[in-house]
């Protein structure tokens, strides 16, 4: 029988700070702690979601946690701003033992998946920009039970 693993995408394969140098042009000093609170937001805004059985996609829930950081961060941003942010959430980098692990694990004859609370699209497009997409079987993404991980449902 093969086994399989799944990986959490989001601050297990992929790197979220790697936000940091974009939030770095746009906010100045104070990128690194706005980039910790919105982390910090996009997982509390997925965990209450969950509670509340209220889904959304993870980009609306990484938006909104954008903007929770612009009000306690006093930081007016405008538009392009915004979408210059969103869209870095697209380019992330895989951390550096990602390829290298999952490479060893091949020779186990794994099968292994990337798993997130993002769009199965949405993780695929992150996959395939951090060079590791040939390193999986396949994406699952909680978006069919219309819940967020760590709900059992998912």
């Amino acid at each position: 029988m093969r086994r399989t693993l799944a990986f959490d995408g989001h601050g297990t394969l992929i790197a979220t700070s790697g936000v940091y140098r974009t939030l770095e042009r746009i906010i100045g000093q104070e990128a690194q702690i706005f980039m910790e609170v919105w982390r910090n937001e996009q997982l509390e805004y997925s965990f209450r979601r969950g509670l509340m059985d209220a889904y959304v996609s993870f980009s609306v829930v990484t938006r909104v946690a954008l903007k929770y950081c612009c009000l306690n961060f006093n930081r007016k941003l405008d538009a392009p701003q915004i979408q210059i942010l969103m869209d870095a959430y697209k380019v992330l980098p895989a951390f550096d033992d990602v390829e290298t692990t999952l490479k060893d694990l091949q020779q186990e004859h794994y099968a292994k998946y990337a798993f997130s609370n993002g769009s199965a699209q949405a993780v695929s497009i992150l996959m395939k920009n951090a060079n590791i997409t040939v390193l999986f079987d396949g994406v699952l993404s909680v978006e069919q039970t219309k819940m967020f991980k760590p709900s059992p449902i998912v």
